[in-house]
């Protein structure tokens, strides 16, 4: 997709945000995905941008519990900090140059 958009549009991500959490199965993603109601889905919600700025991907995936794995890769001179959120339980993972 990155492709066609750079080859076809002259666009290029230049910088994304995917929120990611747990969520519960609704009767129809249940029914689609193959498990039971509320069964745990992992939810994945990402807005890429361009260089100005300019939104030019957005997408929400969700994807069953119990088959899914993600792994995270980062390259360079980047440490990851943690910092939790007294909001919801939420923890957001921010990266910061060393």
């Amino acid at each position: 997709m990155y492709e066609l958009l750079e080859t076809r549009f002259e666009v290029k991500p230049a910088e994304a945000q995917e929120n990611i959490e747990v969520i519960s199965a609704s009767d129809d993603e249940a029914l689609i995905l193959g498990v039971q109601k509320c069964s745990p889905l992992l939810s994945i919600l990402r807005t890429s941008v361009d260089a100005e700025g300019v939104p030019i991907e957005y997408s929400h995936d969700l994807f069953r519990a119990d088959r899914t794995r993600i792994t995270v890769h980062t390259r360079g001179d980047w440490g990851i900090t943690l910092s939790a959120k007294a909001n919801r339980g939420t923890v957001g993972f921010n990266r910061q140059a060393i």
